[in-house]
């Protein structure tokens, strides 16, 4: 039936700095720990600027001695009476551009724009170690994948993460790229992201929307699925059984209490999910120490050269001349992409491994590089090589030989509104990348000799691939 006051002082590199004392959250003490109510706790909310690296904290229970016992010396905790230093670390802001992706084979477009986009980062903020975030809005990129299924039957998941990707890598960018769709259904596939790389796509629909970002963020992070439900590959040094969260969590905005029992990790199929400590450690660190993967220098003549791996098979996509910041292997790895003269004589060579997709088909795998012109004559080139670890080779040539603009009946028609759309002979040229040439954001990787795009600026820029070179960019009227 006692009520005692506990203290607790807040130290700063040893300093105090603070003091709060709580008072007795009931009418008795309880008599063993249970995290499951807070009303068997005594709890203060903390202000965060005290949380800083150098915290150091220390308890005292009935620091007025109000309550007569035969020993006052076991009433600290530690109970060293020494100030406990706590983990606290400055995490780098969580730069994120959006990529609202418009899907031409339906006209589908992802609702993202600045009125919404911190909604995508609910979840994230609420459970991950993010202190703060950074967003802007990408130009809309429309794509000529297949529609989006639910079950990824056609694997039009992959190509958009695909184009995602090779958008970042093309625009040079050190941010997180996070393409968001509009699907045509409301259960079943919602997301897709790299483990290791900062590139991810999910659907719009929000709230879920962000749980599904903090899903594929997670992956971009470097975790692998929690065990459950059927997720895939999963973590095989997850520490707890079925995904589950393992520890009590805490949402501190409404002080709502996460059970271990009830409660899943984000990075399981399974829900109600929340964070485990596993995953909410494995993140802060890698953000700490690999988190900033990315692109370093100044633009520079690059040939971008992209694909992926589906049943072990590998598809490249038309390769690109561009100045961008150049995107090499991290490491050496189990796939080796060779560039050819006619001769047969390397101009250059590159061993990477894929990007895996936790969440894609088996096996599935991506790559994207900019390779900078300076380190080969473009004029040589005459087939890019990539072999995997089976010795299967995939080349990459022109379709025709070197062809002009003129040659590749390029036109540009205005539609309606603030769209438009290419025409060109794709016999020559299989693809063409489209810009705002005002922006210089990449509007469209089109495919099939027709691209129909938005655009806010009057120009565009277009540049054509044979297949393995491009010609200079074009700059076209489209209103």
């Amino acid at each position: 039936d006692l009520q005692p006051d506990v203290r607790v002082r807040f130290y700063h590199d040893g300093s105090l700095v603070h003091t709060e004392t709580v008072s007795a959250p009931g009418a008795s003490v309880p008599t063993s720990v249970s995290e499951s109510s807070l009303a068997y706790s005594w709890n203060v909310e903390v202000s965060k600027s005290l949380i800083v690296p150098g915290l150091s904290i220390l308890a005292d229970v009935d620091p007025g001695n109000a309550v007569g016992e035969p020993d006052e010396g076991d009433n600290h905790f530690p109970a060293s009476g020494t100030p406990m230093t706590m983990d606290v670390r400055n995490t780098s802001s969580f730069r994120v551009t959006f990529v609202p992706v418009l899907q031409n084979v339906n006209g589908l477009v992802g609702n993202v724009s600045a009125g919404n986009a911190d909604d995508f980062f609910d979840d994230v903020l609420e459970r991950l170690p993010i202190a703060d975030t950074d967003a802007n809005i990408h130009a809309e990129y429309a794509t000529d994948a297949e529609v989006l299924e639910n079950d990824n039957a056609n694997g039009a998941w992959g190509t958009v993460l695909s184009e995602v990707n090779a958008l970042r890598v093309a625009e040079g960018s050190s941010r997180s790229y996070y393409g968001v769709v509009k699907t045509d259904y409301t259960s079943g596939v919602a997301g897709m992201g790299y483990l290791g790389w900062p590139a991810a796509v999910g659907w719009d629909r929000l709230p879920s929307g962000a749980g599904v970002a903090a899903h594929e963020w997670g992956h971009n992070w470097n975790r692998r699925h929690a065990p459950g439900c059927g997720a895939g590959s999963p973590d095989e040094s997850y520490p707890y059984a079925d995904g589950k969260i393992g520890l009590w969590g805490m949402d501190v905005g409404p002080n709502s209490l996460k059970s271990p029992a009830t409660y899943f990790d984000f990075m399981s199929y399974c829900g109600p999910d929340w964070v485990s400590d596993y995953s909410y450690e494995a993140i802060l660190n890698y953000r700490e120490s690999a988190g900033a993967v990315a692109v370093s220098g100044v633009a520079e003549p690059s040939l971008l050269v992209w694909g992926r791996v589906e049943d072990g098979e590998v598809f490249l996509e038309p390769a690109f001349e561009v100045d961008t910041r150049a995107t090499l292997p991290r490491q050496p790895g189990q796939y080796r992409m060779e560039g050819l003269a006619s001769t047969g004589a390397s101009l250059f060579a590159l061993s990477f491994d894929l990007l895996p997709v936790p969440d894609g088909k088996p096996g599935e795998g991506h790559f994207a590089f900019a390779i900078p012109l300076g380190s080969f004559e473009i004029s040589d080139l005459a087939r890019i090589r990539v072999r995997g670890s089976g010795g299967r080779s995939t080349f990459l040539e022109p379709t025709q030989g070197p062809q002009r603009v003129e040659g590749a009946g390029l036109e540009v028609l205005p539609i309606r509104g603030a769209s438009a759309e290419v025409v060109w002979e794709d016999a020559t040229h299989p693809m063409a990348l489209v810009r705002d040439a005002t922006t210089g954001e990449i509007l469209s990787f089109a495919r099939g000799g027709i691209g129909r795009f938005s655009v806010a600026s009057e120009e565009i820029l277009i540049t054509l691939s044979d297949g393995l070179r491009s010609t200079r960019p074009v700059r076209r009227r489209v209103r």
